[in-house]
């Protein structure tokens, strides 16, 4: 039986190279965009003594918790074929303060996904938090 699932997430532009901004001979500009999302999963944790370092982890924060909730989403969708049995089936613990934001982005995703009344996506969003790091 399987006891655990780790994902590994990397995170890729939508659009990897600006063309018009290569052509013209503005090489570094042409990969912001692919090096900007490559950021997100190059290095966890930055320093939060920044606004850049903040606003870096809140992008990370922000992208695993959104990648994880949208796989948990697609995986029992694909089993139970919807996702009002997802509080009956699924467990999802927040072993810290900073995944808070997973209960608003399941709300979004579910929604999303089925376009139900709030009273009913509310259900879905049931999470219940955990000790900090598991402990």
């Amino acid at each position: 039986k399987r006891v655990n699932t780790l994902r590994l997430w990397s995170a890729r532009a939508i659009d990897p190279i600006r063309l018009d901004a290569f052509n013209s001979g503005d090489f570094a500009t042409a990969l912001d965009e692919a090096n900007r999302a490559r950021i997100i999963t190059r290095v966890l944790y930055p320093s939060d003594s920044t606004p850049a370092g903040q606003e870096l982890r809140l992008r990370q924060e922000f992208f695993f918790t959104s990648a994880s909730l949208q796989d948990i989403l697609r995986r029992h969708r694909q089993q139970y074929g919807e996702v009002t049995s997802l509080p009956a089936k699924v467990a999802i613990q927040l072993n810290d303060t900073h995944p808070a934001i997973a209960v608003a982005e399941l709300m979004r995703n579910a929604n999303r996904l089925r376009r139900p009344r709030w009273r009913r996506d509310r259900q879905c969003t049931n999470i219940q938090p955990g000790p900090p790091n598991g402990g």
